[in-house]
């Protein structure tokens, strides 16, 4: 693929004509041993005045790097392609997703990144070759710090605080305040012998719900209540005093804390390794009571370790009863396909698996799209305001669409991945015929057992006595009766 180099210049200015721009391009070029295959000009054009659909050099540029034919792009600064936000950021998603080298002549210009804060990063920079993009990262990283430490952005508060928008102000919550008290007071009596023992004391939550280990665990080890509040800015954890936060003194904190750690459960020689053990059908066995997922409980022996309900008492099944019977079934599934219409029966799945998930994928991208918009949006709002209150409220808002919109990219990466699971089926299941003659001990030994049932079952549901095997490819089923 060519390397190439694009210029433009002004009309209204001589700052950056194109010669300088062609001057640099070259003396970089020949640093890296690179030569320009071609060269792209758009001379007295404003990028600000003139969209970037009526700059004839630059659309063909765009067009050489759909095509594949660009590999390398030199440019003397970024704003050389774009002034406008929404123009910079359009081009910007074709250069990363062909994955053009782009290279930045201009000294202090910093380099195009494709990584997901790169992404955020170009969007903040976008139209502000005025000043340096550095500087102005520099600036967003130093508010959001200063913001922390003064107070107003502290994070996500804790239960007993509380964010009030129009003072901007952290309050306390005096009644969540007394129960947070409580809590530690309750633990630095030492009467107790497990945080269940302490929840049941507490009783219900404001909302109705029952307190969990979990809950005094978050509370107990959490450092607010002494004053310290950490956030993570820009991949560094930053730690402010918040004195008037301070509800517990320390010495009562670390106490809390040195017990919570010793009522938390302890492994003891006596119980299973659980993290050693291999729970196959996590996930896959369903309560047919509430459609929850039965969780896996841990045991002293080996025997008695199954998957429970945690919603009704009465539904779990034993690990070594639910295990072998679906592997046995599973066989049997597993052989009455490859002697019947197998490809013409995965064929019509493979089809309409495909379908359902470009549904997904096409309905990700249309909220990506919005995302996208809307960040664009908040960062030209936030470049074009002067005031400084309403600017670092904008920051705010940045932030947060920006981890929205990460949010949506990994789902569509999760999505993606799932199409590309369904297009190995095939030749995964036919690799299973070795596996068909082991037993269910041979077998779990080697862990495929795991992912030959996510293969073959769709789910198992079961209310502890009776289960119903549901499996994939087409959607089949047997029910069967468990016995103890």
């Amino acid at each position: 693929m060519k390397t190439v180099a694009y210029y433009r210049s002004s009309i209204d200015s001589q700052e950056n004509s194109i010669e300088m721009q062609q001057n640099s391009v070259l003396t970089c070029s020949i640093d890296m041993a690179l030569i320009i295959d071609e060269e792209y000009i758009d001379e007295a054009v404003s990028a600000r005045k003139v969209s970037l659909k009526k700059r004839p050099a630059l659309q063909k540029l765009l067009q050489d790097i759909n095509n594949n034919d660009v590999g390398t792009l030199f440019l003397f600064k970024r704003d050389r392609l774009a002034r406008n936000v929404m123009e910079y950021y359009e081009i910007y998603q074709i250069l990363r997703n062909k994955k053009i080298n782009v290279i930045l002549t201009a000294p202090n210009e910093p380099p195009v990144y494709y990584t997901p804060i790169g992404e955020y990063l170009e969007l903040i920079m976008a139209g502000m070759a005025q000043r340096e993009g550095e500087q102005i990262i520099e600036r967003l990283k130093q508010t959001l710090k200063s913001n922390f430490q003064s107070g107003k952005n502290p994070g996500r508060l804790p239960y007993g605080f509380k964010w009030n928008k129009e003072t901007k102000e952290i309050e306390l919550v005096d009644e969540q305040v007394q129960i947070v008290k409580r809590i530690y007071q309750e633990l630095v009596s030492g009467k107790y012998e497990s945080l269940k023992e302490l929840c049941s004391v507490l009783g219900l939550k404001g909302n109705g719900k029952s307190w969990t280990s979990a809950d005094i665990r978050k509370i107990a080890l959490n450092p607010t209540y002494i004053g310290l509040r950490t956030m993570n800015i820009f991949g560094k954890d930053v730690t402010s005093k918040y004195e008037r936060l301070s509800i517990i003194d320390k010495n009562t904190w670390e106490k809390a804390c040195s017990i919570v750690t010793v009522l938390s459960p302890q492994k003891t020689h006596q119980d299973y390794v659980f993290e050693q053990v291999f729970f196959p059908l996590q996930d896959l066995l369903i309560c047919s009571k509430c459609n929850e997922s039965l969780q896996k409980v841990k045991a002293r022996r080996k025997e008695n370790l199954k998957y429970k309900c945690l919603n009704h008492s009465s539904v779990y099944v034993f690990k070594s009863t639910i295990e072998p019977l679906v592997f046995e079934r599973c066989k049997e599934y597993f052989h009455s396909l490859l002697t019947s219409h197998f490809h013409e029966l995965f064929d019509r799945y493979e089809q309409n698996a495909k379908k359902q998930v470009k549904q997904k994928i096409q309905t990700i991208e249309e909220k990506i799209q919005l995302m996208n918009e809307k960040l664009i949006t908040k960062v030209d709002t936030w470049y074009h305001e002067t005031g400084a209150p309403y600017k670092e409220q904008k920051e705010i808002e940045i932030m947060a669409l920006y981890d929205e919109l990460a949010k949506y990219k990994k789902q569509k990466e999760q999505v993606i991945q799932e199409l590309s699971d369904v297009k190995q089926l095939r030749e995964k299941i036919s690799n299973y015929q070795s596996s068909m003659s082991l037993s269910y001990d041979e077998i779990e030994e080697n862990r495929q057992l795991g992912s030959f049932f996510q293969d073959l079952i769709q789910q198992v549901k079961t209310d502890g006595k009776n289960c119903e095997i549901v499996f994939k490819h087409p959607f089949l089923r047997t029910q069967e009766v468990l016995t103890s």
